[in-house]
């Protein structure tokens, strides 16, 4: 899919996206509905989405998953399923709401370049900056924050859907 698949670039005015990225009756979060429930999780400071940059205190611990790869067992031994977790460096994730954010990295748009999984989850959200850029949020491995800032549309960037 193409960011036009699931911003509100195609469905201007309706706030939601594209369903077609989503199974019937569920839509990919805007920015604000990101916000709304990263501040809902957010146990100190609710005041995410009001700024870029990284925000809140506990929100990213909350979010990302709490399962942990260990190298040494077989199902973890390649690249693909050791680098789904966040790594070792990795704050205590607590995960109470079944969240499971995964440490998925991006590609990049402009080279094609796989990068940053095990450090790094990229999240999509459904709404537009303007036609070059899109809102997204971003989770750290060794941080227990998120960060909300404007990224080219032309990244790979993981997608939620959300029950509407």
């Amino acid at each position: 899919y193409t960011t036009d698949a699931f911003m509100c670039t195609q469905n201007a005015g309706r706030g939601t996206g594209n369903h077609g990225i989503c199974p019937a009756g569920w839509s990919v979060p805007t920015h604000a509905a990101w916000a709304t429930m990263l501040n809902s999780v957010e146990t100190e400071n609710k005041n995410i989405g009001t700024t870029t940059g990284y925000q809140g205190a506990s929100v990213g611990r909350m979010l990302k998953t709490s399962d942990v790869c260990a190298a040494s067992t077989p199902q973890c031994a390649s690249d693909e399923n050791a680098k789904n977790n966040f790594n070792a460096i990795a704050l205590e994730a607590r995960n109470p709401y079944g969240f499971n954010i995964l440490s998925s990295g991006f590609r990049s748009g402009s080279v094609g370049l796989y990068t940053s999984r095990g450090y790094y989850s990229y999240q999509w959200s459904g709404s537009a900056l303007n036609s070059q850029y899109g809102w997204g949020w971003v989770f750290r491995s060794n941080m227990n924050t998120v960060a909300s800032s404007g990224h080219w549309r032309t990244m790979a960037f993981s997608v939620r859907c959300q029950r509407n």
